[in-house]
Formats: structure tokens, C-alpha cells, sequence
């Protein structure tokens, strides 16, 4: 086993794993459409709650697609125009239902280190960590 800081490693969980058993859904590729050079991932509680489920049942058809775009254009946005240096973000993107009802949802996307200390942003809802 690995040593780290004088004590054993007993399990390590990377971000690569997450986005293997399914708790994170990369977007990295369409959010370098919009610009976004890091690569970028979406929690799964975001995914099913304000994409997915407002837009669609199957993974980026068409509809999903619309609401995945309308949440990466207002990241880039608003990271754009940061004023701070914080690596948190909050914005909100307005995603119609099914019903076609506005509804304004507020995310977070929090810039940190990946798996191998190099950049990535990821989206989730405000309490998520």
C-alpha cells in the first residue's frame, strides 16, 4: 500500500472513478465549444435534477442538449466576467420544464485540482461540496 504522510492508504477515490461508476458526467467536450478550457464535469444530482430531468430521459439527445448548453454558456459567462479570484462560482440558468415554465436554478461550479493537480471546474448544486 501507499504511504502518505506517514500513514497507510487504505482507498482512494479519483475523480476518474466518479466519472466511471456515474456520481460525475464529464462535459468537458461541449463546454470547449463554449470556450471553457479546463475540463469539466457535472454532478449527478445536478444531471438528473436541473438537465436531465427538465430536458429530456436519455443522455444528450437533443433536448438534454439544449439545457446542458444553456448551463455551460452561463458558466463561461460568468466566469468571463469574475471579478474575484475565489474558486467558487455561483450562477443561475433559467431552463424551461416540460411544461415549458421558466424556472431559474442556482448551480455552483468550484475550480479545484484533478487527479493529477491539473485544473478542472465542476458543476453541482450550492450544497453540494
Amino acid at each position: 500500500m501507499n504511504e502518505l504522510c506517514g500513514t497507510t492508504l487504505i482507498h482512494a477515490y479519483s475523480r476518474a472513478d466518479k466519472i466511471q461508476d456515474g456520481g460525475l458526467i464529464d462535459v468537458s467536450e461541449p463546454a470547449r465549444q463554449l470556450g471553457i478550457v479546463y475540463p469539466v464535469a457535472i454532478t449527478s444530482a445536478v444531471w438528473m435534477g436541473a438537465i436531465q430531468e427538465i430536458d429530456g430521459d436519455k443522455p444528450f439527445d437533443i433536448r438534454t442538449r439544449g439545457a446542458l448548453w444553456r448551463c455551460l454558456s452561463m458558466l463561461a459567462s460568468v466566469a468571463r466576467n469574475s471579478t474575484t479570484n475565489d474558486h467558487k462560482l455561483l450562477f443561475t440558468v433559467p431552463l424551461a420544464d416540460k411544461q415549458g415554465n421558466i424556472e431559474n436554478v442556482q448551480l455552483k461550479a468550484i475550480i479545484g485540482p484533478g487527479d493529477n493537480l491539473e485544473a478542472v471546474i465542476t458543476i453541482m448544486e450550492p450544497e453540494e461540496d
